[in-house]
């Protein structure tokens, strides 16, 4: 069965649940879809419909779905923790644009700095290369406590998480105007 074959049965059956066990499934569909990150949406999404149809067989039973399921979090980590992780090719393979598009707009400014002003900062060219590797990498490494991190909604630790970037990135920065002419090709 193709997935959007999958996507529409899913639609269709999601009409026939109550109002508690809409939004019950709607906590389930919207965490386990953003495991496409790192899990195959081929096996999410037959998945997702198995568990939709356990719920519409507890709700023709007349049983509430968190008196048989439980909280949505855990029946989605029980569930997801059966589903190895894609490798970083086969990620790759899905989210190639995501490297592609940045090293793009990081080149942008360096091609233009060579049409424009006639000069190469290979310093600067070189930083922000080893800079977004380190950041893709890190986002790949830990995508998964990234993504449970976003889910929960602990204000503080947003706080920290959104501080922490703001200052990797004027780390970043600082480090654009301290070395500003190391490794210049002037042409």
């Amino acid at each position: 069965m193709r997935i959007k074959d999958v996507i529409g049965e899913n639609n269709e059956l999601q009409k026939q649940l109550n109002k508690d066990n809409a939004a019950y499934y709607d906590q389930v569909i919207t965490r386990g879809r953003l495991q496409y990150l790192w899990k195959s949406e081929e096996v999410v999404e037959p998945l997702l419909l198995d568990i939709l149809k356990d719920i519409l067989d507890a709700q023709r039973d007349g049983y509430s779905v968190e008196e048989v399921f439980g909280d949505p979090n855990v029946l989605l980590q029980k569930t997801m923790a059966e589903i190895p992780n894609m490798k970083f090719w086969q990620t790759l393979k899905y989210y190639w644009f995501v490297p592609v598009i940045y090293f793009a707009m990081m080149l942008s400014s360096f091609v233009m700095d060579i049409f424009s002003k006639h000069y190469f900062n290979g310093g600067a060219f070189l930083l922000s290369l080893v800079g977004g590797m380190i950041t893709l990498s890190v986002l790949y490494c830990y995508r998964e406590k990234l993504l449970n991190f976003v889910l929960l909604n602990n204000k503080k630790t947003h706080l920290c998480f959104y501080l922490s970037i703001i200052i990797y990135i004027l780390i970043l920065v600082g480090l654009f105007y301290v070395l500003p002419d190391f490794w210049v090709i002037r042409f």
